[in-house]
């Protein structure tokens, strides 16, 4: 049985409760099951309906727009590039938050964090607030999704991000898996669609997210000695911790981890089976940067017992290597991406599809001495890829290209997508659908979990203004002119977009008003994914 969590509305009638399954050795082959499907959509789907548009919404996590298109150089993207030659590429395309499941949440209400109170990882969506994947099943959609990273697991089965999809898999032992990990569970979905339903896949990949895994990179390794002994020897480019359960004696003991350079220590569990110990840990430096880390804890009882050490060790990064294993796992991304869309022309389905793909959020590789996300509100962790292709000879992609060059932002893109597939609008978005066009501001957010720093700002296509709540500071750059941000020309220009300081202003004080405290929880699981 699979490890993974399925849920579905079993036998594809609407309005029956989700069901948990799990996957079954009697099913059909792949090849049969997608031969089926394509059969019934050439006869017109169920019931002798004309077969609606199945939709793929593709979102790589982290993926900074520079970063999407071979020319710009930082990293060769040919399957994104041959994408975007099919379809539309925005190139102004913005994330209302640079952290993963507000910048989802946003995507999938086509509601701004502020809007729906979700500002950082671990937080609930409201129930009341309508979802995409919810009103494309209530639309006759059968809406799949998997994804990679785990602040996008739901808290409760059918909760959250997972509200309204039939089947969202994810692997609840790993805080993220790879593109080709995800491509096979993307083609396993793809092969499992009902036959007399269309589909709406959200297939969500993570490598570009910290940490970064060193693919195609030289490998570091760290020694872990247990009470002096041999335990483990880290890959300090590892993707998920080292999990080892072991004998333990009663009293105190120390797990020690050396490295001849510098490394951080994202996860240090022991789990007895009274529950987790607690430790004590310390780190030194020595004059030639090699790095020594102990953590010291205490095993109470009158006997051994199995205990379990969970232990996650990488590499610290300069921005410079930094940005090249990001590049590196950009073009990981982008093979895997040439394959799973080879797969859809193979089966007949890339043609007729509408295909969106998109990112939660950009991340920093050095500017401004930054390296991740969710610190600031600059371009490089707010700029987004976004490209949107249309089933073939579709006269609406030519209405989208008369806006490739307006500024759209996450929250466009459900209105979008319901837009072109012709369903009613989403309750409650505030987002527009990119047919209509027209003048667009970017409302964005950014609040840093282990710090009680607040910073907004509104963007257009020629300033930005960034009100940083706690200081009562603004800062603006002409974005046209300088859109490196080096250059703060608030005091020489902030009049011109006064009504901007008004609106910054107001929302300030009410976030100070409605700020909550994240859980112990919640910290824990966002140090392990390097906030």
């Amino acid at each position: 049985m699979s490890s993974f969590r399925f849920v579905a509305a079993l036998g594809g009638a609407r309005g029956k409760a989700p069901r948990v399954f799990a996957s079954s050795s009697r099913r059909p082959s792949i090849a049969l099951r997608v031969v089926a499907a394509l059969v019934a959509l050439s006869l017109g789907g169920a019931c002798g309906k004309a077969p609606r548009t199945n939709v793929i919404l593709v979102v790589v996590d982290t993926l900074r727009a520079d970063h999407s298109v071979t020319s710009a150089t930082r990293a060769a993207t040919p399957a994104l590039d041959a994408l975007a030659a099919d379809g539309v590429r925005f190139t102004e395309a913005f994330s209302p938050i640079p952290m993963t499941l507000p910048a989802h949440a946003a995507l999938f209400s086509a509601r701004t964090s502020r809007e729906i109170g979700v500002r950082i990882d671990g937080e609930r969506l409201p129930a009341d607030v309508p979802l995409l994947a919810q009103w494309m099943t209530q639309h006759g959609y059968a809406s799949f999704a998997a994804v990679s990273l785990a602040a996008l697991r739901p808290q409760e089965p059918g909760s959250d991000l997972a509200r309204g999809f039939e089947r969202f898999e994810y692997d609840p032992t790993r805080e993220c898996e790879d593109a080709p990990t995800m491509k096979q569970r993307f083609d396993a979905l793809l092969a499992s669609r009902p036959i007399d339903r269309p589909l709406f896949l959200f297939a969500h990949m993570s490598d570009p997210h910290e940490p970064y895994d060193a693919v195609g990179a030289a490998r570091v390794k760290a020694t872990a000695l247990l009470d002096g002994r041999d335990f483990a020897t880290l890959d300090l480019a590892q993707y998920a911790p080292v999990e080892i359960e072991l004998e333990l004696a009663p009293g105190a003991h120390v797990l020690t981890i050396d490295a001849a350079i510098g490394f951080r220590l994202r996860k240090c569990e022991i789990t007895a089976p009274s529950g987790a110990l607690e430790s004590r840990l310390s780190s030194s430096v020595s004059s030639d940067g090699a790095q020594h880390v102990e953590a010291e804890f205490a095993l109470v009882g009158a006997s051994a017992q199995r205990c379990k050490v969970r232990v996650w060790a990488q590499q610290t990064l300069t921005p410079e290597l930094a940005a090249h294993r990001y590049a590196l796992e950009v073009e990981r991304v982008d093979r895997t991406l040439a394959e799973f869309f080879a797969g859809l022309r193979a089966a007949g389905l890339y043609d007729e599809s509408l295909i969106v793909l998109t990112s939660d959020h950009g991340e920093a590789l050095g500017e401004q001495g930054v390296v991740g996300h969710v610190v600031n509100l600059r371009d490089e962790m707010l700029r987004v890829p976004l490209i949107v292709k249309t089933p073939k000879d579709d006269p609406a992609r030519a209405r989208l290209a008369a806006h490739a060059s307006e500024l759209v932002r996450l929250t466009d893109i459900a209105p979008t997508v319901l837009a072109l597939l012709d369903l009613p609008p989403l309750p409650g978005a505030s987002g527009r659908s990119l047919l209509d066009g027209g003048v667009r501001e970017l409302l964005a957010e950014t609040h840093t979990p282990l710090a009680p720093d607040e910073l907004l700002c509104l963007r257009d296509l020629r300033f930005k203004l960034i009100y940083d709540v706690a200081r009562e500071r603004f800062e603006m750059f002409d974005v046209l002119v300088n859109p490196q941000e080096s250059g703060d020309v608030f005091a020489q220009r902030g009049d011109e977009r006064a009504e901007w300081q008004t609106r910054l202003r107001e929302l300030g004080r009410a976030l100070t008003k409605t700020r909550t405290e994240p859980t112990a929880e919640t910290l824990r699981a966002l140090r392990s994914l390097g906030y």
